[in-house]
Formats: structure tokens, C-alpha cells, sequence
């Protein structure tokens, strides 16, 4: 009997399998690991970049935002200053306005027209009490801006004094003369005040005379031009540098200066918050005598 002998045969092993299985990799192979590697470390790196980038974006833009608000903010803060700073400007002007009016003008005569100044520089009148001349003949004053009436408190007038800016003008308490209540103007001025024309026109007197018959004191009276009927009369004064016929500017003559009388309990200081002398001024008929009292 004859011996059959097995013949086994070994199917073929494909050569990459085989290569994989003794731990081998081809040579193309590796190479398209490496490049997949290093494609992906790119990837990574420019998505490492563009966070990067928009990191920076986002803070130049958190830092452009926040400049832009503060900008507007202070825009806001500095327009709102300018508009308080020009509103304030525009009250100050209006004030100064105000008062240079006042100082050009502060009373009319009566129906005659005439217009008077305030006889000080500017800034050296503290206020005018109007009350009754001795004289019934006077002429009463009309305010040409708000005045306090005669029924108003002294704590009134002198609080309005030292809140204002500028004089304060109002009508004293009477004093039984039977004289208009505006007929006399006692006008406070600051001490060492000069005392100015309150007229164009010619100086028609000069003299001394004792007030309340017990202390020397200076008149000066000036006619005013285009009123030959009448004479605005000054008193109160010193060192007076007006003489008769000469002729005088409103607000520019210096005619002399304001007197201190501290022997004399002036009604005027009742309304004042503080002691100050005065010059007093009325107009009377050019008929009239030459005497004039507070």
C-alpha cells in the first residue's frame, strides 16, 4: 500500500499586511503619515493664529470702545460746562448791563424830561433811599428801574443789598414833610467816593451852609441843559472841585467828594447792612431859595 504525503500550500500574504504585521511601513506610507502630521499641526497653528488674532481684535476694540466713551462723556461733560459757563456769561453781561443803565440813568424828573445819572463812579453806589425833601416844591423822582416801596421792611432792603450786585434803589419811611416820598435821593457810597455830575450843564451855585444848623456843609447846584427852570442841588460833599459858571459833564466832572458824617443819625442807615455816608441830591424849582436840607 503506497504512503499518501500532505502537501499543504500557503496562500500568499499581501506584502503591506505583512509588512504592517512585522512592524515594517513602507516607505510611501510613512511619507503620507508625515505630510496628514504636519497638515494637522498647519491646522493647528494658523487656528492658534486666528485665535490669537481675534484676541487682539477684540481687546483694540474693547479699548477703541472705551475711548469712544470717555470721549463722548467728557464731550458731554465739557459741552454741558461750556453751556453753564456761557449761561452764567450771559447773566453776568446781563447784570452789567444792568447796572451800567442804572448808573446812566436812574431817575426821571418828574413830567420834565430830565434824566439823571448816578453821581459815582461806576461801582461805588451801594443804594438809593428815596423820602420827602424839606422843601414841598421839590420835584419827586421816578425810578427808572424796580424799586422797594415805602411800605417795605429795612430787613428787606438790606438783605436785597447784600445779595445784588449791583445799587439797590427804594423809598424810605415817612417823614411827615408832606413832600413826595421820591422828592429826595440819599444815594450810599462806598467811603472816599468821589462825586460826579449827574447833569450836562453849568454850576449856578456853591456854598457852604451848617445842615441842621450845627454843621458846615457844601452845596452845589447846576442848571441842567435844556432846563433853565431847574437846579439839581448836591449835598454832603468836601473838597469840592466845581466853581461857579463852569461848565459840567454827567458822570465825568468830579465836583467834589463824598463827606463822612458820623455826627448825624441818617435815616438812610436804618436800610443799609452796614454804616456808609451819603450824597443827597434833589431838583427844585430854579425860583426856589438856595437852602436845602437831608
Amino acid at each position: 500500500m503506497k504512503k499518501r504525503t500532505k502537501i499543504i500550500v500557503l496562500a500568499k500574504i499581501p506584502t503591506d499586511i505583512a509588512a504592517k504585521a512585522r512592524g515594517e511601513v513602507s516607505v510611501g506610507a510613512s511619507a503620507e503619515s508625515a505630510a496628514r502630521r504636519i497638515a494637522v499641526k498647519r491646522i493647528i497653528r494658523r487656528r492658534k493664529r486666528l485665535l490669537r488674532l481675534r484676541r487682539g481684535l477684540l481687546a483694540i476694540s474693547i479699548v477703541i470702545l472705551l475711548g469712544a466713551m470717555s470721549y463722548v462723556v467728557r464731550g458731554f461733560g465739557a459741552a454741558k460746562s461750556d453751556h453753564h459757563y456761557a449761561v452764567k456769561t450771559k447773566a453776568v453781561d446781563a447784570q452789567l448791563l444792568a447796572n451800567k443803565q442804572i448808573y446812566n440813568c436812574f431817575v426821571t424828573v418828574g413830567s420834565t424830561g430830565l434824566k439823571l445819572s448816578l453821581p459815582a463812579k461806576f461801582g461805588n453806589v451801594i443804594g438809593v433811599g428815596f423820602h420827602q425833601a424839606e422843601r414841598k416844591n421839590a420835584y419827586p423822582m421816578v425810578p427808572t428801574v424796580a424799586c422797594f416801596g415805602i411800605n417795605e421792611t429795612t430787613t428787606t432792603v438790606r438783605n436785597a443789598i447784600l445779595s445784588s450786585k449791583g445799587p439797590v434803589l427804594f423809598t424810605m419811611s415817612s417823614r411827615g414833610r408832606g413832600s413826595p416820598f421820591t422828592s429826595a435821593a440819599d444815594i450810599a457810597l462806598l467811603p472816599d467816593s468821589d462825586v460826579y455830575s449827574p447833569v450836562d450843564g453849568v454850576v449856578t451855585l456853591v456854598r457852604t451852609y451848617n445842615l441842621y444848623g450845627r454843621l458846615m456843609d457844601y452845596q452845589v447846584d447846576i442848571q441842567p441843559d435844556g432846563h433853565p427852570d431847574l437846579r439839581v442841588a448836591i449835598i454832603h460833599i468836601k473838597n469840592i472841585q466845581a466853581a461857579n459858571g463852569q461848565r459840567v459833564t454827567r458822570q465825568k466832572t468830579i465836583i467834589g467828594r463824598m463827606r463822612p458824617l458820623p455826627e448825624i443819625s441818617s435815616q438812610i442807615l436804618e436800610y443799609l447792612p452796614h454804616q456808609a455816608d451819603h450824597v443827597h441830591i434833589q431838583v427844585n424849582p430854579a425860583t426856589a431859595e438856595d437852602n436845602v436840607r437831608d
